[in-house]
């Protein structure tokens, strides 16, 4: 959804701080729903995918959820391993799906307050025009953190919070957070366009995708701040514009060509780089790896330009090998291995790929409500 048709169908505004609630039943212990309680939210038919689902939203969503502690002072997700701390990528896909739970709005607000107390603290230690940055992770124990990690990451909370609101229409969350986000992103707009041609994202802003765009490879590249000449090394940031609705029709026709060449064909993909380009590693740390929230968000976009069965067929290869190797932060886009953290918070993207209806082979949705 276009954000000011988002702002303007949305109630605006702040509500006071809410005071910080028990978990309810799904949260105790951090243990996930009963079997039967998935059962009467979801509807599932194979019995691997409902394994892998029930494993999901245990460890990745409800695992997640911590007690206030320290800078957080309400409750709060962490990411998972040793990355202790509220990210921004992966709370945002984790509250999508907790907020399919009931009982969770409450629970949800304060995740979001997190960000806005994060906010007012940051302005009030900073000068004028630095104000209204949200840190790309806000770590519970960290008493440095003017310092470190004082920069953001791509501004998917707006896309959060709309996804929790189409799923429990929680009007008291826009109320709370619009302002604070609207105020987050005119310093994205402020900071990040440092050419005033829209640096972070080419075309969204300022309608000059040319720079980005090279038509040889089929893909956006990332371009130079001052020069904006190319870097020709093709990445997974070069399918971002899928998602974002960026592309033209013929360039998204020419992107979904160009997904299936040896390029970008690993036997699990998306890799993160081409694998064509000699720094290609089928395991290396987002160097020729393979993430379940990138590849969701790839197959979204794929869909949103009528690309269904090139989405599914990316859907399914992704959940089936999550389904053979396990759930994991990240994998090796030839052998399929998992590499790093285990049930990594933002890979519950291998439940949303289904929930979404990117899938072709595994199916699962979430049950209407009865009236």
């Amino acid at each position: 959804m276009n954000r000011r048709i988002f702002l303007r169908n949305s109630i605006a505004g702040s509500l006071a701080l809410l005071s910080t609630p028990a978990f309810n039943a799904f949260t105790l212990g951090g243990e996930a729903p009963a079997s039967a309680d998935l059962r009467s939210l979801l509807e599932v038919e194979d019995p691997q995918v409902t394994r892998l689902i029930r494993d999901i939203f245990r460890e990745c969503v409800l695992g997640k959820l911590r007690p206030p502690e320290g800078t957080l002072k309400r409750t709060w997700i962490t990411a998972g391993g040793g990355f202790y701390g509220q990210w921004i990528w992966d709370t945002m896909f984790v509250v999508d799906l907790l907020s399919i739970l009931p009982g969770m709005e409450r629970n949800i607000r304060e995740i979001f307050q997190n960000y806005w107390d994060f906010q007012a603290r940051w302005n009030a230690q900073m000068p004028a025009y630095a104000h209204d940055m949200v840190a790309c992770m806000i770590e519970p124990k960290n008493n440095d953190w003017v310092k470190y990690p004082a920069y953001s990451q791509i501004p998917i909370l707006a896309w959060g919070m709309e996804r929790v609101y189409q799923r429990n229409g929680d009007k008291t969350l826009l109320q709370q957070g619009l302002a604070p986000l609207e105020r987050f992103h005119e310093w994205y707009w402020r900071e990040r366009d440092v050419t005033r041609v829209g640096l972070i994202a080419v075309g969204s802003y300022s309608g000059n995708i040319q720079h980005m765009w090279d038509e040889n490879s089929g893909t956006f590249l990332s371009v130079q701040r001052d020069s904006l000449a190319q870097i020709p090394v093709a990445t997974i940031g070069s399918w971002m514009g899928l998602a974002a609705g960026v592309p033209t029709e013929p360039m998204a026709r020419r992107m979904a060509e160009a997904l299936q060449t040896e390029h970008w064909t690993t036997p699990l993909p998306v890799p993160t780089v081409d694998r064509k380009d000699r720094r290609w590693k089928s395991d290396a740390y987002w160097r020729g790896d393979v993430w379940p929230a990138p590849n969701y968000q790839i197959a979204t976009g794929l869909a949103r330009y009528g690309y269904k069965d090139l989405a599914a067929n990316l859907a399914d290869r992704t959940i089936a090998n999550a389904i053979k190797n396990g759930i994991s932060e990240h994998y090796d886009a030839v052998s399929g291995k998992p590499l790093r953290v285990t049930f990594l918070g933002m890979s519950c993207t291998i439940a949303t790929l289904m929930l979404d209806s990117l899938s072709g082979k595994y199916r699962a949705r979430v049950k209407k409500a009865s009236s």
